[in-house]
């Protein structure tokens, strides 16, 4: 038994999950989108498209059980055709740039993981991720008045204001952002103007010979 699984270099599109994003946009288009339960209805329209509904203990966290089993790839940069066989060593990670091409392996288990049935190891279920307070204000604020109001029930964040702190919390965000904003574009700044420094320096010696 071989399972393989390519991985395309960064910023690749023609994947074939990438592709399939069209057939969730397909009913979307042209559609009021006003709440989850609009978004999975028409979902749910298309033919090739089932929407199950995830319960959050459904999301394991692999990445534990990874870091505390695994050891990072090593010099994976470009596009790679990953191998597991059930006749070669499952400690190990095999690879081809190319399907066919020169097979190369390195050692994927840490050594005190070797040998044992690691990948049974309990993953701990992934913390759900809260929204954004300056997203909730958005929805509230701006999109909320433009909505049907049978809607507003539908969104927990459409039919409940935020609280007086969070409110200045997401106050404060804004400032801690526009400060480091506005550090990222002096360094930025100063970079620039060192290079042209020095490409000015290059050519006054060029021009000097």
């Amino acid at each position: 038994m071989v399972a393989r699984a390519i991985f395309l270099i960064r910023g690749h599109t023609k994947n074939d999950c990438d592709r399939l994003f069209n057939l969730v946009k397909q009913n979307c288009r042209g559609s009021n989108i006003y709440a989850p339960q609009d978004l999975y209805a028409s979902l749910g329209l298309h033919i090739d498209i089932t929407v199950v509904d995830m319960d959050p203990a459904d999301l394991l966290n692999w990445d534990v059980t990874q870091k505390k089993h695994m050891k990072q790839p090593p010099n994976i940069k470009a596009q790679h055709v990953f191998l597991a066989s059930a006749h070669k060593d499952s400690d190990r990670l095999y690879a081809q740039e190319l399907e066919g091409g020169p097979m190369r392996s390195a050692a994927m288990v840490k050594k005190e993981s070797i040998g044992l049935e690691w990948w049974k190891d309990a993953m701990p279920p992934i913390e759900a991720p809260q929204i954004q307070l300056i997203k909730w204000r958005e929805l509230y604020d701006k999109w909320r008045p433009i909505v049907p109001m049978e809607k507003w029930k539908d969104w927990y964040f459409y039919h409940t204001n935020l609280s007086v702190e969070k409110r200045a919390a997401v106050i404060l965000q804004q400032m801690e952002s526009k400060k480091q904003r506005a550090g990222r574009n002096r360094a930025e700044e100063e970079r620039f103007a060192a290079t042209e420094a020095a490409m000015d320096a290059e050519n006054t010696a060029g021009w000097a010979e």
